[in-house]
């Protein structure tokens, strides 16, 4: 990516007040647009390149080119040391740009919903699940998540075929296994859900 602007949108919603100093979490205010440029230039800019931000206050959105970058490796890297740690807030930022690069990498796609499901941004979630599913679908990750995320939403028949799609992929997955047991018992269903919680 040397080179090469990456040009992509951030909603106001995919940046976590919490990460903003106090004075400066109301979106929209000078205060807010300061503190989000500082932020995102700091995540982009610690692997290289330059970053430009642009606010679209009518669409509650605002646009990122990040100019030069060339430690993608390292980008993917930080985002998904963010995400083990359960760090959403600079995790999200940095998938979104990932997934700007490489739109169609279920890989992106999955991590992204991954962060959003943890967010309850739950048809945001779905949507991009889906998205990585299409592209890959036997990724057993993306459908176990997906299964979880219908869960998640009240959605037990969805999740129920989901997760038997996983096993079916893959009978020794403990979190399918043990989604599906939760969802059965949900569903009234508690002897077959024992017997998923004992694999």
């Amino acid at each position: 990516m040397a080179g090469k602007d990456l040009s992509f949108t951030l909603a106001w919603a995919d940046i976590d007040p919490a990460i903003l100093p106090p004075d400066a979490r109301e979106p929209g205010t000078e205060g807010f647009r300061r503190a989000v440029i500082q932020f995102l230039c700091q995540q982009y800019e610690s692997v290289g390149g330059k970053t430009r931000i642009v606010f679209n206050d009518a669409q509650q959105l605002l646009e990122v080119v990040w100019a030069g970058g060339s430690g993608v490796a390292s980008l993917e890297e930080k985002a998904l040391k963010s995400l083990k740690r359960r760090d959403f807030a600079n995790a999200v930022p940095l998938l979104k740009a990932l997934k700007a690069k490489d739109p169609e990498s279920p890989t992106h796609l999955y991590n992204l919903g991954i962060a959003y499901s943890e967010q309850g941004r739950l048809d945001e979630a779905k949507t991009l699940l889906g998205y990585a599913l299409a592209k890959a679908p036997d990724h057993l990750d993306g459908l176990v998540a997906l299964g979880v995320v219908h869960a998640r939403s009240g959605e037990l028949d969805a999740a129920v075929k989901t997760l038997r799609h996983s096993i079916r992929l893959d009978p020794t997955n403990t979190a399918a296994q043990q989604n599906l047991g939760a969802c059965l018992l949900k569903q009234g269903n508690a002897h077959e859900a024992t017997e998923h919680f004992r694999v």
